[in-house]
């Protein structure tokens, strides 16, 4: 077995608090309509996908894991996972070997029911303050424009 080297990864994380001088949220927190919208009784039901259309492939974002925590301070928060995936798209891979000239390129698909996944991004709301972590395929903007949306 080979040991590698440790690897690391830079994360940047990103602040947002809401400021609602319009009242839009008739005095609830974000935190509190989000967990209201993703109820299961709510319209829009639990972790409700919206597509996104753009250069003609169709992205799916959805919030994947979402979970009321508390802190060892007994303080509430929550905790989400934003996914995106291309509905029915396939996932490209080489195949390795030692003895050709060049990589065997081929496509698997994901199977029925399934997608491959694109990106997870992670967040934290507590109050009106947002934190999160970015991906490749997931920015903030689109966790911005699906809350937006759902609420």
């Amino acid at each position: 077995m080979k040991v590698g080297k440790r690897s690391t990864t830079t994360r940047s994380i990103y602040y947002r608090r809401l400021a609602d001088p319009l009242g839009l949220l008739n005095g609830s927190t974000l935190e509190e309509k989000l967990k209201e919208a993703l109820h299961p009784s709510h319209e829009r039901g639990a972790g409700r996908e919206v597509a996104n259309r753009s250069n003609g492939v169709d992205r799916v974002y959805a919030l994947n894991l979402f979970e009321n925590k508390k802190t060892v301070f007994d303080e509430e928060y929550f905790f989400g996972e934003m996914i995106t995936y291309e509905f029915g798209a396939n996932q490209s891979y080489i195949e390795h070997n030692s003895n050709a000239r060049w990589f065997t390129i081929a496509e698997l698909e994901a199977g029925d029911n399934k997608s491959w996944l694109d990106s997870i991004m992670y967040f934290v709301i507590v109050g009106n303050n947002v934190v999160a972590t970015q991906s490749t395929h997931v920015r903030f903007q689109e966790l911005q424009n699906y809350l937006n949306w759902l609420l």
